[in-house]
């Protein structure tokens, strides 16, 4: 079976929506939904999620199987592209861990209303 990765870049400083991955919704931050999510996922290997922020660090250290990468402040600005940040994230887990992966899949708090179903059917169709 691939080696499958999931990677959720979150960042603090939004200016759009000020905190928005650790903001409640339905009783939990947004991107404990994304967490939840996908660490019931049957295909994903490893989890890692890259931030510059200590509320979502703090967030992610309450969930166990699942890494965390604190991304240089230059990866984490309003108008830096998501793959500079995605491939910084990738290739310092990958370089940590000493292996690589098949598939690298982006999960993005974001989208906080996906559900393990969502995240398993996009793979089984990546694999197919």
């Amino acid at each position: 079976m691939a080696k499958i990765l999931a990677v959720t870049l979150a960042r603090g400083g939004s200016k759009g929506v000020p905190n928005k991955d650790t903001r409640d919704l339905c009783g939990k931050p947004v991107i404990a939904l994304t967490i939840e999510a996908v660490c019931q996922s049957k295909y994903v290997d490893d989890y890692v999620v890259s931030s510059d922020d200590s509320k979502i660090w703090r967030i992610v250290s309450g969930y166990t199987g699942i890494s965390s990468l604190l991304r240089p402040a230059e990866l984490c600005r309003d108008d830096t592209p998501t793959l500079p940040a995605l491939q910084w994230s990738v290739g310092t887990y990958e370089s940590l861990i000493g292996h690589t992966f098949e598939y690298i899949i982006e999960i993005r708090a974001t989208s906080p209303l996906k559900t393990t179903q969502d995240i398993d059917g996009a793979i089984e169709l990546l694999l197919s």
